[in-house]
């Protein structure tokens, strides 16, 4: 799955690069077939990949008895997924996709290793717990959905704070203020009503049990 997700992140990088950047946008968002192809399963395989790897590490450290692993090796987890991320910034722009799946796999690493103090739940998983992520896991939908428009709109008004490195943390966190305000009110004025409105589902009456007739010789 990986070799085939990365195979064709790397034809369709070497494939925009040949367009000019509105082709090379339609081709990859547009509403074109090589974008659905590029969406589909089949081109984020690698990313689907990185968390298999992931789950199976956990699967292995479990089956030889590990209970507990140092909260310097899960910080080294989110060190790295952080230093690659940025490296993939500045030179690997191309296949930033897929190196951002390696680092999501080792922070989920972090997330779901045991914790050194053999607890239910580690540190890294109790920050996760704090009301602001679970309101942001509540509203992931509506975050996904307005993401890459709200990107895209910023982009093509010259709205950004630049294009370069140095400028990644303040253009995210526009991003980000801007997504999370209209995902917060699709969430409540739309997603929210119409799961209010989805029909129970209906429930099968089980058959009473039928009594065994004893007869009397």
């Amino acid at each position: 799955m990986v070799i085939v997700g990365l195979g064709i992140t790397l034809w369709a990088s070497d494939a925009a690069s040949r367009m000019s950047p509105i082709d090379a946008a339609n081709f990859g968002f547009g509403q074109t077939g090589s974008a659905v192809f590029l969406r589909s399963f089949l081109a984020q395989a690698d990313l689907f990949g990185y968390g298999m790897l992931a789950a199976v590490a956990v699967v292995v450290i479990h089956e030889r008895g590990v209970e507990r692993v140092q909260t310097r090796v899960k910080a080294a987890l989110v060190l790295v997924a952080a230093l690659i991320e940025l490296l993939a910034l500045e030179f690997a722009r191309p296949v930033i996709s897929t190196v951002s799946g390696v680092a999501a796999a080792l922070v989920l690493l972090a997330v779901v290793l045991p914790s050194s103090r053999g607890d239910d739940l580690n540190r890294t998983a109790r920050v996760l717990e704090w009301l602001p992520f679970r309101f942001t896991g509540v509203m992931s939908y509506s975050i996904y959905l307005w993401h890459l428009p709200v990107i895209f709109w910023l982009m093509g008004h010259h709205r950004t704070f630049g294009q370069n490195t140095l400028a990644l943390p303040l253009n995210g966190l526009l991003v980000l203020a801007i997504t999370l305000s209209l995902s917060t009110l699709t969430y409540y004025f739309v997603e929210r009503p119409a799961m209010k409105l989805k029909r129970p589902a209906l429930k099968v009456q089980q058959p009473e049990p039928q009594q065994e007739l004893s007869v009397k010789r």
